[in-house]
């Protein structure tokens, strides 16, 4: 409806609350097109002024298929901004997402996945997916979602698995081996986040030992050796945690993992060098056989 397009934020906004349903499809398409835009005091800014964002939630939770799909993609983007976060999370904004990823459309589940991933860049956000019930369904998702989906879950996971009650939620609620499958098997993008993911899982003991027994540390040395640049640094991040334990030290060495950590320790990037001096330092203390290999391996000047 073109006539919808033209008008001004505040008028979508308020179409959104009062219109007819194909005002409000249009309306709430148009929202989600203008909050594209990333700048500062722009469009994400003034939805929120315009009080936008309520109505969005409750779109999200009562409209029809197409109205959901709108606001979810809406609420997406305005995640990004953390005003915004703590306007979303006041109003309980993450049920209809959560809803939605149990029994949405594709569309709506690939939307609010990315919103519920943007909500837990804020420690609010962080608990209160948690609190809402929303690893279950992310966890579901990273498992058994499509190509896009996967990749939007682990990122979710990633950012929620910053938190200290959700890296044992998380696991209690399935999570680490499919985010080891996807470290080894997925895509490109789906490996970056499963890593991040993993990275963050790791820094919990229990974590350590169900990483390994789900077959992680393989991919992740294979990552460490082998991936991108952000890739190597949170793998050897990952498995700088991971080396906490005296299993975990047994399976990296096994795996090849000397290797790729001296690499990454003479080549990587600043943070990755810190990540992968701190695992080999671990890894030192395991034996004198470690530390005469990771010597071999030119980890230690003659």
């Amino acid at each position: 409806m073109e006539e919808i397009r033209n008008l001004p934020l505040p008028k979508l906004v308020q179409v959104i609350v009062s219109g007819g349903d194909e005002e409000k499809t249009a309306a709430a398409a148009c929202l989600a097109e203008l909050v594209q835009d990333r700048t500062p005091n722009g469009p994400r800014t003034k939805v929120r002024e315009a009080g936008g964002i309520k109505p969005l939630i409750a779109l999200a939770r009562d409209g029809s298929d197409a109205q959901k799909e709108h606001a979810a993609a809406a609420l997406w983007k305005l995640a990004r901004e953390e005003e915004n976060v703590l306007v979303i999370v006041d109003a309980d904004g993450m049920v209809p997402l959560i809803e939605l990823l149990r029994s949405g459309t594709d569309a709506q589940k690939e939307h609010a996945c990315g919103a519920l991933g943007n909500l837990a860049t804020a420690d609010v956000g962080q608990a209160a997916v948690r609190r809402a019930g929303g690893l279950p369904p992310l966890v579901a998702l990273a498992r058994d979602g499509s190509s896009g989906q996967k990749e939007d879950a682990a990122a979710a996971l990633a950012n929620l698995a910053m938190d200290e009650e959700n890296k044992r939620a998380i696991r209690e609620a399935g999570g680490i081996p499919p985010l080891v499958e996807l470290t080894r098997d997925g895509s490109t993008d789906q490996r970056s986040d499963a890593v991040g993911a993993l990275a963050n899982l790791a820094d919990d003991l229990e974590n350590q030992v169900a990483i390994r027994e789900a077959g992680g540390i393989p991919p992740l040395v294979s990552l460490a050796s082998a991936g991108d640049e952000q890739q190597k640094e949170d793998a050897a991040g990952a498995l700088w945690n991971l080396a906490n334990d005296e299993a975990n030290r047994d399976a990296i060495c096994e795996a090849g993992g000397l290797g790729a950590l001296v690499k990454i320790s003479g080549e990587g990037s600043d943070s990755a060098k810190e990540h992968a001096v701190g695992a080999l330092c671990k890894l030192a203390t395991h034996s004198l056989l470690v530390r005469m290999a990771i010597r071999e391996a030119g980890g230690i000047p003659p």
